[in-house]
Order: structure tokens, then sequence, then C-alpha cells
């Protein structure tokens, strides 16, 4: 699944933006029981039930939102999207169906 959407992202039209993931965690010096991953690790793990590292977005190509932000503004699990923006710490999009059609909303990165 991952190739198939890198090679359809790639047959799009327009500049790709990279959002990656936070793949780090802090741990104290003292505590050496806590032994942390590699950073390699996590990034490299491709599952489906587990969202991808890594969000290449494209103003052309549509979004799902996989988490419950705002239900009340339309913005739940499962909802399409376009995208008209592209910044490094949002995304504007415009609802594609449902009772919040063409609304124009901002996805904070979380």
């Amino acid at each position: 699944m991952h190739d198939f959407n890198h090679v359809l992202l790639g047959s799009m039209p327009g500049e790709e933006h990279m959002f990656e993931a936070i793949n780090h965690v802090n741990v104290p010096e003292d505590d050496a029981a806590a032994e942390p991953f590699a950073v390699e690790y996590l990034p490299s793990i491709y599952l489906g039930s587990i969202p991808s590292s890594y969000l290449p977005p494209k103003i052309v190509a549509p979004l799902i939102l996989i988490q419950n932000l705002s239900p009340i503004k339309g913005l739940c699990n499962g909802t399409r999207m376009r995208p008209l923006g592209i910044w490094l710490t949002c995304l504007q999009v415009a609802i594609l169906a449902g009772c919040f059609d063409c609304m124009i909303r901002l996805l904070p990165r979380i």
C-alpha cells in the first residue's frame, strides 16, 4: 500500500511537501533501564493499522482525517478534505462532503 500511495502521489502535479512525525523520546540520563529505540526504527514500520510516520501532501491530493479533532466543526474521523494551503504548522483544507461541504478549516500540526 505504501508503494501504491507513493507512485500515485508522484504522478500528480504540484509540489510535494514533507511532514515528518517526531520519532525520538527524551530519556533521563540516570535511567539506565530505559533504552530508546533507534531513530530509524519507527519510520521503517509500514502497517495498514497504523499511519505512516510522514505525510507528503500536495494541493491536488485529497486527504482523509484519521482523528476526531472537532466534530462540531466537521473535523471527525473519516472526513474527506482537499488541501488549499500547506504551511509548516498547519494545513488549510476544504471539507468535501456532508453538512460541512465546501467549508474551510485549519488543521494544526499535532
